[in-house]
């Protein structure tokens, strides 16, 4: 048997997107230059991207979703958890 599955491609379409707005934000140069601009803008950066992988986790997951699946030929295994 083998396990097939993993991640949604919605998780990583928005990981990209987020990404790509990270890359728009450092662009712009919002922080003043300097040691303390750079943490700041690390810092807020680094919360943007949690918000969102957050969010995007939280609206996204379904409230029944698949733990594990194995195949083996014909037969499928489905192992589903329901969500609290």
């Amino acid at each position: 048997m083998r396990r097939v599955g993993g991640c949604s491609r919605w998780f990583w379409t928005v990981w990209d997107l987020l990404f790509a707005l990270c890359d728009m934000f450092t662009a712009g140069r919002y922080f003043q230059e300097g040691a303390w601009g750079r943490m700041a803008e690390a810092l807020t950066l680094a919360a943007l991207m949690l918000a969102a992988l957050a969010g995007t986790w939280w609206l996204s997951a379904p409230r029944r979703y698949c733990l594990a699946r194995f195949e083996d030929g014909d037969h499928v295994i489905t192992i589903w958890r329901e969500r609290p």
